[in-house]
């Protein structure tokens, strides 16, 4: 017989499941769409949610409420804008710093012959220290390009290659002999300045008024007279011989070139304005003073001797700025000296000189297609400047210095991490000396283009010797002062009898034409040669004879071909004060080293 079931009791969870069951089954029909019947109302009051708040753990303490990181303030940009100007020439414009021969091109791309290269110094200073003031991502520096912004900041550039002292105020014309209004290379570089509102002028220029350019046609010019002609060891002698006597010539008006500058910076600084500071930039020494080597084109020797020129310039700048403090001593007035202003006060180009394996200049660089077009001086434009290392590193240099000179504007410094660079030197070219030679002696008219009538350049004969007329010696054609300079007396002006000096190469000749005592003749206002009328049974016009040159600042003596005259005929340049046609010379002294007649014995 089976024992009774026990009557099981009910588990204490089954109704409150039954319950949640019931709700959600509520629920689900509640939001349902109703197939047939009168809707279900909803519940008008939503429901309450509980709050829930964590209970800490047991044990630990409770972390106390922090305020919320501050969020750091950013240093506000400047709020005054500055302007920088800048004025110069060629080591200004940044002529040479293009390996490929490409620069910042005119409005329709061709070639502008300013030749402003975006590594120019003051263009690589400018935007390294502008990126400290408004900092920016980045900025690549290229050859045929320049920034004139900067945020509010501006850089107005206006230098050009070939410009001297005259053009702050004068257009510069692409020939200076034939000026034309239709080939104008850059406008008066003081027009358009904001007057007034210029923080920083900048000022390279002297260069040309000392003669930069016609020194390097002298000495290429013998070069292509002489030793491309077949006789190196006359040619490369002569040369040393030529750039010596225009060095020297040179130097006797550096200090009419001086007192340029000095009437340059008054015009500089009256088109800036009151609170514009002056910047004067000095040249960088492409040539040691002595021990330099050969390179193409020219002998170590002849680079020797162009040193005096190079320090002489940069001389007659500091001149000019020492009297312009004097002058204004309310106006700040800053040198910068690429040779000593570089890290630590060393010299930025030392050891990078013409003829070094790692230089920051080019040598002879000639552009044979220029030269085609009848502008062969163009075509050497680059030689002997800069190249895109050498100013980089120069503009390097003067960021710095600017960060120190002008720490209001600059507090921060220059910031080179944001500045892509990647500067080339372009390959010398070992065939540009006798490609030039070559060209010179197609063209002979082109050789001496753009010097004036009184280079040595001019006087050089097609065996590469000297031939003076003695008019240029007697009366040479001084160096023009700009409006407002000084005018600067003494040598390398003057004429016979005026009491100044009558020659531009002060110097004694040792033997003079025939008739004069063998002591000499010093050629002053006093000794003239013009005064020298020594008898000629044959009646001929000239007289030559081998001299030889002494003094007068030069190293060493020399020896030239002196021309003198024998007398007074109307052709007679002492007496005239005419030029003498160095081809005519040159076919008179053929006809009397012939036995032949000069053109003049029938008078």
């Amino acid at each position: 017989m089976r024992p009774p079931r026990r009557l099981r009791r009910p588990a204490p969870w089954r109704p409150a499941l039954i319950g949640l069951l019931a709700s959600l089954l509520v629920t689900v029909l509640g939001v349902l769409p109703a197939s047939a019947g009168t809707p279900v109302p909803r519940p008008t009051t939503p429901p309450i949610k509980p709050t829930l708040v964590p209970v800490p753990p047991t044990g630990f303490p409770v972390p106390p409420t922090l305020p919320p990181d501050p969020t750091p303030t950013p240093t506000p940009p400047p709020t005054t804008p500055t302007t920088v100007v800048g004025f110069g020439d060629s080591y200004t414009s940044g002529e040479g710093a293009s390996s490929g021969s490409t620069y910042v091109p005119n409005a329709d791309g061709s070639e502008d012959t300013r030749h402003r290269s975006g590594y120019a110094p003051l263009h690589v200073a400018w935007v390294a220290l502008e990126a400290n003031r408004y900092p920016a991502l980045s900025y690549t520096i290229q050859p045929q390009q320049m920034k004139s912004t900067w945020g509010p900041d501006r850089l107005i550039f206006n230098a050009s290659s070939g410009a001297e002292t005259k053009h702050l105020t004068d257009p510069q014309y692409e020939d200076e002999k034939h000026p034309n209004v239709h080939e104008v290379r850059n406008p008066a570089q003081l027009a358009g300045v904001p007057t007034g509102d210029v923080d920083i002028a900048y000022f390279g220029l002297g260069g040309n008024d000392a003669g930069f350019g016609p020194l390097l046609a002298t000495a290429l010019k013998a070069y292509a007279k002489g030793v491309a002609k077949g006789n190196p060891v006359h040619g490369w002698g002569m040369q040393l011989v030529a750039v010596k006597a225009e060095v020297e010539r040179h130097l006797q008006q550096m200090g009419q070139v001086s007192a340029n500058v000095e009437q340059g910076l008054v015009k500089a600084k009256e088109a800036a304005g009151d609170k514009a500071e002056l910047v004067v930039a000095l040249y960088p020494l492409a040539v040691k003073p002595s021990g330099n080597k050969d390179i193409g084109g020219f002998t170590g020797a002849a680079l020797d001797a162009l040193y005096p020129f190079a320090a002489g310039a940069n001389q007659a700048i500091r001149d000019a700025v020492s009297r312009y403090r004097a002058r204004f001593p309310g106006v700040k007035v800053h040198v910068f000296d690429p040779n000593s202003d570089g890290p630590g006060g060393t010299s930025v180009v030392a050891g990078h000189e013409l003829g070094q394996p790692d230089s920051y200049f080019n040598a002879l660089k000639f552009r044979g297609a220029i030269a085609a077009q009848g502008k062969l001086f163009l075509a050497l434009q680059e030689s002997f400047h800069p190249n895109e290392p050498g100013d980089f590193a120069i503009g390097k240099a003067l960021a710095y210095w600017m960060a120190r000179e002008f720490p209001n504007l600059y507090p921060k410094g220059p910031d080179f991490s944001v500045i892509n660079a990647a500067p080339m030197a372009a390959a010398d070219d070992p065939t540009a000396a006798d490609q030039y030679a070559a060209w010179i002696n197609a063209h002979p008219e082109q050789a001496c283009d753009g010097t004036p009538d009184d280079s040595i350049c001019h006087f050089i004969s097609e065996e590469g010797d000297l031939l003076f007329p003695t008019d240029v010696m007697t009366d040479p054609i001084p160096l023009r002062p700009i409006p407002g300079a000084t005018v600067v007396s003494g040598p390398g002006g003057g004429t016979p009898g005026s009491g100044g000096t009558s020659t531009w190469i002060s110097a004694t000749y040792s033997s003079a034409p025939s008739g004069v005592p063998s002591t000499g003749v010093t050629n002053t206002s006093t000794g003239d040669p013009c005064e020298i009328k020594a008898a000629d049974p044959l009646m001929k016009s000239i007289t030559v004879t081998t001299s030889t040159v002494s003094g007068g600042g030069l190293q060493q003596p020399i020896n030239v071909v002196y021309v003198g005259l024998t007398r007074i005929v109307p052709s007679d340049p002492c007496a005239k004060k005419e030029k003498v046609d160095p081809t005519e010379l040159q076919q008179m002294m053929d006809d009397w080293l012939a036995g032949g007649d000069s053109g003049d014995s029938g008078d």
